[in-house]
Parts: C-alpha cells; structure tokens; sequence
C-alpha cells in the first residue's frame, strides 16, 4: 500500500481503495537519467540494494555518494526477509522517526514522483515532507510511482550514521543523514544538510543551524558552533519518550563530529597537497566495525586426553539453532571433536 501509509491498527480507519503494485509496471521501473537513479515505489528494498550495489561498481565514485550512504544502512536494515517484502514507497511514506534510509534520502536531494487522477506531479523528499508538513505532503488520492534519487557531485560530501543495540535487526536508538557541499576546490560551505531520526515523533531538521553555517569554513571553530547551533535547535526534553536523553543528546554530537572528521579526511583525499591528512587518532574514528562469525572453544578434561569441541555459531544458518552447533545429533557432533594428547601443556 502506498497511499499516504497504511495504518490499519487505527480503529475507524478506512481505506475505499487498495492498491496491489505487482502488475503496475511503472511502479518497477528502474532507469537511469542525466539527473540520477529512477526507482520504482514498489521495488524492495532488497531489488534497491541490488541496484545500488551496481550503480556503484559501474558510475565514476563521485557520482555515487547517495547510494553508497544508503548501502551502509541497506547491509543492515532488518533482516533479509523484510528487506525482501518491503517497498521503497512504502518505507518513505510511512516516515518513521527510526526508518534509517529517509534522512539519507533527504539529504541526496531526493525527488518522488506522484500520480492521481488529476494528473501527474513532483514533491522533493525533504525535512517538510518528513515532517507531514501540508504543502510539501502528497494529496489524500495520489501515490508514489517512482523515486529520483540524484547523483552526487564532486565537492560535496554525504554520510550516513546510526546507532542501535544491535547491529542488525534492530530500530536505531538515533539514525542521521548529512551532506555538505563546497564552493569548488575550497572547504567554504555552500549548502549544508543535517537531519537526525529517532529523536522525535518524526524525523528532525537542524535547517536554521545548517542556514547559518552557509559561507563558514570546515575547520575547528565551525565544528565548535555547528554542536551548539543543533543542542540548541534540536530540543529533546527530559521526560522525552523512549529515554536516554542524554545518551541521545551525545549521540547528535557524536555524529556531527564524525562527519566532520570523513569530511576532512576526504578533502585530503581529492587535494593532498592543500589539506592536512588526520591524525592516526583522528583516523581510529572513521574505523568501520565489521561482523564476522563467531567462533569459540571448549575444552573438556579427560582421564588421559583433552576433547576440544570447536563451536561457530551462526544465527539463522538451517541447520543450527540460535546457540549453534551444540544443536547437532550425537553422530554430528563427534565430527567436531578433536582428541589431544593430556598433559599439563594443554590445560
């Protein structure tokens, strides 16, 4: 369903007509325009991540910033069942405080296409739109057919952050998406986006303290006034719902000067000689944490031999359960077994 959400939990809610996108070829398009990436609203997220992961192995790197921010959170946005059901349009009309891919869609500059019957039309996906505000929201009878997403230009940067209690299959605490852009072959800011989910109701934009960096350059004493322009501006009270107030107040820091650091680090990469490159300790906080599997050992004292039972554990392999291999038959489990020599050099 992609008109305006479909929230069926509300008692009293009706819907008169329903839309299954399956046949609607328009709502699959995916093309590729001078401008960006064509997507149709009923691609899901799965197909999008797909069709950005090939975007980004075929465009020049300067064309791809967007996509490869909205890959970061596609490799861990729910789990690959849900990444397979759910749409795009979907996902964007519904515009949920924690959906991780609408600020970064924001920030790229995103336009959605809509269709009624009076006709055709285009909104961008902005903080207005995201925040249900009436001029910028789509009408009570039109539905999103596709999504244009835009490609990046050579001096601006676009990030993507969030934080969760787990890495995957988890609501962010707090998500964000920014992007800066340059005056060519300078630090000095021309346009600055900054928005953060998880905050509020809906998804928050510092715009008055983004409009009042304009004309700033990237250096220590903007970083000093962008932290306090967005305390300031974006307001989350103490009996705020959802608590950790101020583990989320830090978070909005946390991620601002993150973005501040891959920033630096990649004007450094496109002007060696002009910017300093970062400290190595600078650079420990741009480290990406990666999931591997799980491994551990157990070791059993014998009489005369030690039994090592060697366990990796994969949640959701089929053939293991939550706790790993320990959930094999007798006849499996023997295959896993190694029998050492005893002695006090193995204990």
């Amino acid at each position: 369903m992609l008109m305006r959400g479909l929230k069926r939990n509300h008692s009293g809610t009706y819907h008169p007509i329903i839309l299954h996108p399956v046949r609607i070829s328009e709502m699959h398009v995916v093309s590729s325009t001078s401008d960006g990436l064509v997507i149709g609203a009923a691609c899901c997220l799965a197909q999008l991540r797909d069709i950005l992961m090939k975007a980004v192995t075929e465009l020049p790197a300067e064309k791809t910033k967007t996509y490869r921010a909205l890959l970061q959170h596609l490799r861990t946005l729910a789990g690959e069942q849900i990444r397979s059901m759910a749409s795009l349009g979907g996902h964007i009309v519904s515009r949920g405080s924690s959906w991780d891919l609408n600020p970064i869609l924001s920030v790229g500059k995103s336009v959605l296409n809509l269709a009624s019957e009076d006709g055709e039309r285009q909104i961008l996906l902005n903080d207005r739109f995201l925040a249900g505000c009436e001029p910028a929201d789509i009408n009570a009878k039109e539905v999103i057919v596709s999504v244009l997403i835009p490609y990046s230009m050579k001096d601006d940067f676009i990030s993507a952050f969030r934080q969760a209690e787990r890495q995957k299959n988890a609501l962010s605490i707090v998500n964000s998406g920014m992007r800066v852009l340059f005056r060519p072959a300078t630090d000095t800011i021309v346009d600055l986006s900054i928005l953060f989910g998880g905050i509020g109701s809906t998804t928050l934009s510092a715009r008055k303290s983004c409009e009042k960096l304009i004309g700033r350059q990237w250096n220590d004493q903007m970083l000093n006034e962008a932290c306090k322009l967005v305390l300031e501006e974006i307001v989350l009270p103490p009996s705020a719902s959802g608590g950790k107030v101020e583990y989320r107040r830090t978070l909005l820091v946390s991620f601002l000067f993150r973005f501040y650091l891959e920033v630096l680090h990649g004007l450094h990469q496109m002007y060696p000689f002009r910017y300093a490159e970062l400290s190595q300790e600078k650079m420990s906080a741009l480290g990406m944490l990666q999931s591997g599997v799980p491994q551990g050992v157990q070791i059993y004292q014998g009489t005369d031999a030690l039994l090592v039972f060697k366990v990796l554990c994969r949640s959701g392999c089929p053939d293991t359960a939550e706790t790993g291999n320990t959930a094999f038959s007798n006849e499996r489990a023997q295959q896993n077994l190694v029998k050492l020599p005893g002695g006090p050099q193995y204990k």
